[in-house]
């Protein structure tokens, strides 16, 4: 009842985000950075239009019409890479559904998850808590790195989150699904058919003086080739209590590959477990029964398929496909460790019987999964104090922002904290003028505090503004002297935005469901049950 698993790395390096005035410095996978453009309400999540022409070749049944394929990279030793079957033209978006990040705060040191995973300052997830990391899925995941004039796409932020209509006051799936949900992409240039979908890391070691060649594959080899990653679409489930869900985007036949789930293995479950509640991270992973081992798929849309045990229309096998490396999964769990690389063993999600266009898809994770769920449905009830709850989305963003002074007798609700989006982030302490930043990364969000609001020549409010660099601290001493302080002056409206406070949020709810989705028993690899009897 509550949506699949998540995703993280497909690619086998790491990136390195900068984070202003010395906060730490997060390494990121090399499969991508994120962000994106997104909608502020769950229900504008439908895949946008794509202005494109698909080229006239010939498909092969189970890709007809499909528009984005995922195949092995025509960069060497690039792994798997992100291709597209139609030309999209510059400004149109380069891919056909949302993704989903989900972030872990107090990131376990010394495990998997700290080097396999996103950087703390996208999707505004470095108000979470310490040391906060995300595992992300779908096709901001799957780009390959490319220098300026060469990528194909550029990621965009999304800073707005949504709780996907599973408010901590009514449902008892609140806390059991990310809010960090919208990451789109975008051509910055023309695309045509065949290419492979990259972005500009912007910290990569390209070499000096090397003349770098946009990577494509024949199309004609795509269609034959390529795991087509286009059939699913997301929007707000048929049962609300889910919350988003994962629907058809087309007619697909039985038998019929839906949607190709590379995986990410994580050796210990315990290490998320130190938490409580547990990291909501294994809700979103598969685990062969027995095992401390989570497996987390990170393929678009795959972690949006919902349980149901009546309505079951998917199920899942190990892939078929070259890029499956079956001889993994021969050996001890000792030896497969050894092995394993971010993507280097798939499952397929397919179709067990004719699904019709537009119809939502429905995974059985099986009855141990289910009665957890039943029983935590039935005991469920509001944390103290829900009913007073106000998330960010909740916010009117058009509305002046009242000042410090203001709120000693209109006070915000208490969770909710200011962030203002600047460009001054190395500076020393004084007033400086704010500008238009020149990127557009949720990293420039810092908390800060609303000190003055005058009209500008224009007649629309501007801000003078204290700005706090520390995401954990929201106290503001006004005696404070302004050269102690970081102000930023003419800061415009739409650079103030809401976060919950750290520790808030409905990842930290105490009565959070949490279960992993147990690995279909014929699935686990013989040596592996021998491992665990």
């Amino acid at each position: 009842m509550v949506s699949i698993n998540t995703a993280s790395r497909a690619r086998y390096g790491y990136r390195f985000l900068k984070r202003p005035l010395a906060l730490l410095t997060a390494s990121v996978l090399v499969v991508v950075c994120v962000i994106l453009i997104g909608f502020n309400t769950l229900q504008r999540t439908s895949a946008p239009r794509l202005i494109a022409n698909t080229p006239s070749l010939r498909f092969r049944p189970d890709t007809a019409s499909c528009r984005f394929f995922l195949a092995e990279s025509a960069i060497p030793h690039g792994g798997l890479g992100l291709y597209t079957a139609i030309d999209i033209k510059k400004g149109d978006f380069a891919q056909s559904m949302a993704d989903l990040c989900i972030y872990v705060a107090d990131t376990p040191k010394g495990t998997d998850f700290e080097t396999h995973s996103w950087a703390r300052d996208v999707f505004n997830g470095d108000f979470e808590g310490k040391n906060p990391r995300a595992a992300c899925e779908g096709f901001a995941t799957l780009f390959n790195s490319m220098p300026p004039g060469v990528s194909t796409s550029k990621l965009m932020p999304q800073n707005v989150n949504t709780n996907a209509g599973l408010h901590r006051a009514t449902h008892a799936g609140a806390g059991a699904v990310s809010h960090y949900f919208g990451i789109w992409s975008k051509a910055i240039q023309d695309i045509t058919a065949g290419a492979e979908l990259t972005i500009d890391y912007g910290d990569f070691p390209y070499q000096k003086g090397k003349k770098y060649v946009a990577p494509k594959h024949d199309p004609a080899w795509l269609l034959e080739n390529g795991m087509c990653i286009d059939n699913i679409k997301i929007q707000q489930a048929v049962d609300p209590q889910m919350g988003r869900g994962a629907f058809a985007s087309r007619r697909l036949a039985k038998g019929q590959l839906v949607a190709p789930a590379p995986l990410q293995s994580f050796p210990s479950r315990k290490a998320f477990a130190r938490q409580k509640p547990e990291a909501l991270f294994v809700n979103y992973c598969f685990q062969p029964r027995g095992t401390d081992i989570l497996l987390f798929p990170y393929g678009p849309g795959v972690n949006l398929i919902n349980h149901s045990s009546q309505k079951t229309n998917v199920e899942l096998r190990w892939s078929t496909n070259p890029y499956h490396h079956k001889e993994w999964l021969t050996v001890e769990l000792d030896d497969y460790f050894k092995l394993d690389k971010p993507g280097g063993i798939i499952l397929e999600v397919v179709a067990t019987r004719d699904i019709a266009e537009g119809e939502e898809l429905f995974l059985d994770y099986g009855s141990e999964w289910e009665q957890a769920w039943d029983q935590h449905a039935e005991n469920w009830k509001p944390v103290d104090g829900a009913d007073r709850y106000v998330y960010p989305e909740e916010m009117d963003n058009t509305e002046p922002v009242r000042t410090v002074e203001e709120q000693k007798n209109r006070p915000y609700p208490e969770n909710l904290a200011n962030t203002c989006f600047t460009p001054n982030w190395e500076r020393d302490f004084g007033v400086m003028r704010w500008k238009q930043p020149d990127f557009d990364w949720p990293e420039g969000n810092v908390n800060c505090h609303i000190l003055k609001r005058e009209k500008n020549a224009k007649g629309d409010d501007e801000y003078e503004v204290s700005l706090n660099f520390d995401s954990y601290d929201y106290t503001f001493d006004p005696k404070t002297p302004r050269k102690k302080l970081y102000i930023d002056t003419h800061v415009p409206r739409s650079a103030i935005g809401w976060v919950e406070k750290a520790y808030t949020s409905d990842l930290h709810l105490k009565n959070a469901f949490r279960h992993t989705i147990p690995l279909p028993e014929h699935l686990v690899p013989p040596l592996w049950k021998a491992a665990i009897q």
